[in-house]
């Protein structure tokens, strides 16, 4: 069978009413499905920790970061601070406490909020060293 432009465009004429139907099938098929998904919020701060005092190479290394600056790691220490900071207890009973999500999540005990909360919440370091905190919900 010859492949010619003119012999396709007559294949796609014939045609041309499977292809609207077909068109219109997947159009509502995929509004259906965007609509049933449930929406999630996410909510997102970057934080990028100071620079050490010693910003040089030499400065680096006295710092006892030699591996970060070689590229082997991205974490510097005062990154490090920050993530233990963001997950301690104190900090996230503190966010419970303030934005109410005992209700929000619908527990009595504050243990189960924390938990919740604990569940939802994400910490991920770039290259750059930059830290990206994420929290996910589906209540905005």
């Amino acid at each position: 069978m010859e492949t010619s432009p003119e012999n396709s465009f007559r294949v796609l004429w014939h045609a041309k009413l499977k292809i609207v139907i077909n068109f219109f099938i997947v159009s509502f098929l995929a509004a259906l499905f965007s609509l049933v998904l449930p929406v999630w919020y996410e909510s997102s701060a970057t934080v990028l920790p100071p620079m050490s005092s010693g910003a040089g190479f030499l400065g680096g290394m006295a710092a006892g970061n030699t591996l970060a600056m070689l590229g082997f790691g991205n974490t510097s220490e005062e990154l490090s601070h920050y993530i233990t900071i963001l997950k301690s207890r104190r900090l996230r009973e503190a966010i419970v406490l303030k934005f109410d999500l005992m209700k929000v999540y619908d527990t009595e005990l504050l243990e189960g909020a924390l938990q919740t909360l604990e569940s939802k919440i994400e910490f991920a370091v770039t290259e750059e060293g930059a830290l990206i905190i994420s929290v996910l919900d589906r209540d905005s």
